[in-house]
């Protein structure tokens, strides 16, 4: 090696240094008065996985920059040329980027050369990659350069910092990629452990809703989409009561995914689940089980719900546990934790179901019955999860009423 190439090395090398190993101080809270919104910067260096968790922790998310004048604030008034990560990915689909939020990919902000999925596979976006233009973005961090690469990270509020603690929760949709699979609508399952242990008075029980069913012997469970809002489903659902399961992907409430993932643990692995409930050990229930309960003014998950869509395995016995495999994206119904209302007939007495409200979804999924068709035909839609990975769930959990 020559001394030009020595010399070369260690700037390199420096530069590298630097980049992976700074520790600066936080920012403050700032509101950018363009959008109202207000951001933070945290110099802790963990991994876009573990930035995009401790921003939902904060009730917040990674940040999003959808326009050039929003991309040279951030640069300017927060990243001030440190590398961070923002909320986009392409590891649903490489190449297709997207937000954490949902925004429409609208603007893009790339350096040189970049994206350029080096390795075969960098799935995450960051700004100010060390020798690159200020505020510009590069792709870095995944299976192709290694997952566990870590720079600070920024995070974004959509209102304007006007709290320091103990600030009211009102509903707030959890729209936020609680995966690397998709939001929490999308009803992604990765471990049995991602099935928290729950008890409640009442729960749907969506898992087996639907196109109506050909077998006399079972009551038909219809899911079709809504007349008037074609981002859910209406679907019918049976009321149960006692041990269910409630996935942590999937909790649409944020402030109860919040506080699940702070006492839990992002996958759940924490608290009493599925996958440690008869080990005997003392374990915490999930702070998402008291979003479940009722009151007069309906369940905490979200306003006017009267009852919550769990899951549980009390109707194996009519509908039978199984899958069916639908790698075809197409829509379906993501009806974990949807809000539903009882179903009452013409004496204005419960019937034993309940109509629930679950959004749709559209990518690859499994339906929880063998031999089913994936095609659930003309306005229905099947109420469905995704598992990347084979999840087998528990024998049938006993009846409790």
């Amino acid at each position: 090696m020559t001394y030009k190439q020595l010399i070369a090395m260690a700037s390199l090398t420096a530069a590298l240094l630097s980049f992976i190993g700074a520790a600066q101080a936080d920012s403050d809270k700032i509101t950018n008065p363009d959008n109202n919104h207000s951001y933070q910067r945290f110099d802790t260096l963990v991994t876009w996985e573990a930035a995009r968790t401790a921003c939902a922790s904060l009730s917040g998310h990674l940040a999003t920059s959808t326009s050039a004048t929003e991309n040279t604030w951030i640069n300017t008034n927060m990243a001030s040329g440190i590398a961070v990560w923002l909320g986009g990915t392409d590891a649903a689909k490489e190449g297709t980027w997207q937000w954490l939020t949902g925004e429409a990919w609208s603007y893009q902000n790339w350096a040189s050369g970049e994206p350029n999925n080096a390795g075969g596979g960098e799935n995450f976006l960051m700004m100010n990659f060390p020798g690159k233009t200020a505020g510009s973005w590069n792709d870095y961090g995944g299976p192709g350069n290694n997952s566990t690469k870590t720079v600070a990270y920024l995070c974004e509020w959509d209102s304007p910092y006007t709290c320091d603690k103990d600030c009211p929760a009102p509903f707030v949709k959890n729209e936020f990629w609680t995966t690397k699979y998709g939001p929490a609508a999308a009803n992604i399952v990765l471990s049995k452990s991602n099935f928290l242990a729950c008890s409640s008075p009442s729960y749907a029980l969506c898992y087996y809703s639907g196109p109506p069913s050909s077998d006399p012997n079972v009551q038909s469970l219809p899911c079709t989409v809504s007349p008037t809002d074609p981002s859910v489903a209406d679907c019918r659902c049976p009321v149960e009561s006692g041990a269910s399961y409630v996935d942590i992907n999937s909790i649409r409430n944020t402030e109860a995914y919040i506080e699940t993932i702070r006492t839990c643990g992002i996958t759940g692995a924490l608290c009493k689940n599925m996958e440690n409930e008869k080990s005997g050990t003392a374990l915490l229930t999930a702070p998402v089980c008291d979003y479940l309960q009722a009151s007069a003014d309906g369940t905490p998950m979200e306003p006017k719900s009267e009852v919550i869509s769990t899951f549980s395995t009390v109707q194996i016995s009519g509908y039978h546990l199984g899958q069916t495999d639908c790698a075809t994206p197409a829509t379906y119904a993501g009806c974990m934790t949807a809000s539903c209302t009882y179903e009452l007939d013409a004496n204005n007495n419960k019937t034993g179901f309940a109509q629930c409200k679950c959004p749709l979804y559209t990518g690859p999924y499994q339906v929880g019955q063998n031999r089913a068709s994936c095609d659930a035909g003309s306005g229905y839609v099947w109420s469905a999860a995704f598992a990347p990975n084979p999840v087998q769930l528990s024998a049938p959990t006993p009846k409790n009423r």
